[in-house]
């Protein structure tokens, strides 16, 4: 084998390899970031029984591109409540943790930890 053919070799080896380090690089740092959220969400929402903050949870789709993170309805079907809050129509009980929004609220308290997360591993990788 000649020497141009061991030195393509070396080049498509290093290119695999560094793409492959970069996919890792953002998979962890994805999960990360939205452990994060996750993570404030359960801290912020607010406890009564501890249902409604255990049955939060991410689930990613797209193939790991996108991520939802949120409370199981199934499990908690007042998360929905306590999130948004209650219609005004109608008599309704009154709930006393409606509209906090724990959720909202975990995504724009982590926001630029996240951004900051991201710009590190970028630079990083660049």
């Amino acid at each position: 084998m000649n020497h141009g053919k061991k030195l393509r070799k070396l080049n498509v080896y290093r290119a695999q390899r560094a793409s492959l380090i970069r996919n890792m690089t953002v998979s962890l740092l994805r999960e990360e970031s939205v452990t994060t959220t996750e993570a404030r969400a359960k801290e912020i929402v607010p406890v009564r029984s501890g249902n409604l903050m255990r049955s939060i949870f991410t689930e990613f789709k797209d193939d790991g591109l996108t991520a939802w993170i949120g409370p199981d309805y199934l499990a908690a079907p007042y998360g929905y409540y306590v999130e948004f809050g209650r219609s005004k129509s109608g008599k309704q009980p009154p709930y006393p943790f409606a509209g906090r929004h724990y959720m909202e609220g975990a995504f724009y308290q982590t926001k630029t930890q996240v951004q900051s997360m991201l710009e590190t591993s970028i630079k990083r990788i660049l």
